[in-house]
């Protein structure tokens, strides 16, 4: 096995340049005066060992860790992965690190130790288990939070949301609008715990359909696992019906992307046969044949956003909420 390569010290950039490491951290700060000639031998030694500074090392004496936590229940799928792409994105061009901890998980070691220990300027949240309480306890005492899609307030405490319900009752007015009043559902299922964009959107739908008149049946409102895979036996048990629906609002691109497959299997034509609208606007959904109608998230800015919210608060302790619009994109699968 091939050892893992020791990541050079400020120390070894001394040694290099044949200077103390203190001239180094000066001469790399732009602190004191340093003759050019040295400054130079210490940047060409750097550059050759391709040292970086630690954040965490460098921050010590200022009282900061300069690292945030990003509390998430799913780091699976390519929404949290693009929210966590621009989170760090935008913190690593302020000179901060992101911890990214498993809320889910009770046993997460590194959780409790950041929490104990305080490691912490401040927090993202994207995740049920942390009751609204929690949250307020830790920015009243450890560190300020920014909560994302989740309404929320408090001292050091903000939130980012995305406009989840006004685009969800907006696919149900286009339902009525295009004459697709006999429709199917796969949504979350009410008695559990999801997060509350889901459950914005599901409030919005169903908002939509009442105020619209659509028909939508128990029996043709399927419970998604928010995969794929759940998307296609949700869609499979729904062609299965005696009157099958004839159009889909799946309540995220995922099971949407299972949901044209099953249809496909099935020799149905989209949308000609069964028309279908996802959420979110994965990057898949417009690669896919026919390409999928669906709402627009903003991910990646929601994470740069909340980052830039956090810095806010971690200088002032007032509470703040921020509204981000959503898009409703309607491509091949839905006319």
């Amino acid at each position: 096995m091939r050892e893992l390569q020791k990541r050079p010290t400020i120390h070894d950039v001394a040694r290099l340049a044949g200077v103390s490491a203190s001239t180094v951290s000066n001469a790399l700060n732009g602190k004191g005066y340093i003759r050019e000639s040295t400054r130079k031998a210490i940047l060409d030694a750097a550059e050759r060992l391709s040292y970086r500074p630690s954040a965490v090392a460098r921050s010590l004496k200022a009282q900061q860790s300069r690292i945030l936590g990003f509390f998430v229940s799913d780091m699976s799928g390519p929404v949290y992965s693009e929210i966590i792409a621009g989170a760090a994105r935008k913190a690593e061009e302020n000179g901060y690190e992101i911890v990214i901890c498993n809320s889910h998980s009770r046993e997460d070691r590194v959780l409790s130790s950041l929490l104990s220990y305080k490691m912490l300027d401040g927090s993202l949240v994207m995740s049920p288990e942390l009751e609204d309480d929690v949250l307020r306890e830790l920015a009243r005492t450890l560190f300020p939070v920014v909560a994302l899609d989740r309404d929320i307030d408090g001292e050091r405490l903000g939130c980012v949301l995305m406009d989840n319900a006004s685009s969800a009752y907006g696919i149900a007015r286009l339902f009525r609008e295009r004459g697709y009043d006999r429709i199917g559902y796969i949504g979350p299922n009410p008695e559990y715990r999801f997060m509350h964009d889901v459950q914005d959107r599901n409030r919005g739908f169903l908002a939509g359909v009442r105020d619209f008149g659509l028909d939508l049946p128990e029996e043709r409102y399927r419970f998604g696992g928010f995969t794929m895979e759940s998307g296609h036996v949700c869609m499979s048990d729904l062609l299965a019906l005696p009157v099958r629906p004839r159009a889909v609002f799946a309540a995220n691109d995922e099971m949407a992307l299972g949901a044209l497959r099953a249809l496909k299997e099935k020799g149905l034509r989209v949308p000609d046969d069964v028309a279908v609208v996802g959420f979110d606007d994965i990057l898949v959904s417009s690669y896919v044949s026919p390409r999928l109608s669906t709402v627009r998230r903003p991910c990646l800015t929601l994470g740069g956003i909340a980052v830039d919210l956090l810095f806010g608060l971690m200088k002032a302790r007032k509470s703040h909420r921020l509204l981000l619009p959503t898009e409703i994109v309607l491509r091949e699968s839905f006319t």
